[in-house]
């Protein structure tokens, strides 16, 4: 199943995020840290104590163990629906696209609004508003997926529901593309266009001091996300925390 394919993506990463830095920058693993991001996803209480997850050193064999406990937990949820799992899993994939789509879109607007402003930095509008909005959709997709695997485990609908949100998402505009610029580069590319917009004041994230930011804080870039679902990850991948 496709949501069981987003689980077995996530849990490696979850597994990874839970190496922290100490003040003297020595790497520990904190497995309390993995309990804490594995519990947001599937009931880990009911399979696994802290104590059992700790007899595993961070690695694959760490990883192996966390993915069989999630794929029991996901198997026990798939006999527990029955002939109704099918519908669930669908369900749980339309919500997942109809909020993070949603919130794509706010995001793209922003940056469309502030776009301009990056002349101001010595930086080409046109090159970070491709840039911009190409992290932006794959933040979108990462989003779809991690909200789409934590809710097959707790998720409960009904048909009116689905009704509702394929509704929904049938109503959405067609994102921006590169034929649909904003404004101030459409002007400058010499497309004509009569749209007026208030640009907004852009967030520099490089004057961001990130060791200071809580995982569970919101995100200083003004996603709306918590740290650790938004730049923590990358930041950890690229040892900046």
């Amino acid at each position: 199943a496709e949501l069981k394919q987003f689980i077995n993506e996530l849990i490696p990463e979850l597994v990874n995020n839970a190496w922290m830095v100490e003040e003297d920058g020595s790497r520990v693993y904190d497995h309390g840290v993995l309990y804490e991001d594995l519990s947001e996803i599937f009931p880990i209480i009911d399979y696994v104590t802290l104590a059992e997850l700790e007899a595993y050193e961070p690695g694959q064999a760490l990883t192996d163990y966390v993915s069989g406990v999630a794929n029991k937990a996901y198997d026990d949820k798939l006999a527990e629906m029955a002939d109704g799992m099918e519908e669930l899993e669908r369900y749980v994939l339309l919500k997942a696209v109809n909020d993070k789509w949603m919130e794509h879109l706010q995001t793209i607007e922003y940056i469309r609004e502030g776009i301009g402003l990056r002349g101001y930095g010595q930086v080409d509008p046109l090159v970070a508003y491709k840039r911009e909005t190409y992290d932006t959709f794959q933040t979108t997709l990462k989003g779809i997926r991690d909200q789409a695997a934590k809710m097959v485990y707790i998720a409960r609908f009904n048909r009116p529901q689905i009704r509702d949100i394929e509704f929904a998402l049938d109503q959405i505009p067609a994102s921006f593309t590169e034929d649909n610029l904003p404004p101030e580069l459409a002007e400058q590319h010499g497309f004509a266009t009569s749209v007026a917009t208030a640009t907004l004041p852009a967030i520099d994230i490089s004057k961001i001091d990130w060791t200071k930011v809580s995982r569970n804080d919101a995100c200083p870039c003004g996603s709306g996300k918590k740290f650790k679902a938004c730049h923590y990850p990358l930041l950890r991948a690229e040892g900046v925390i």
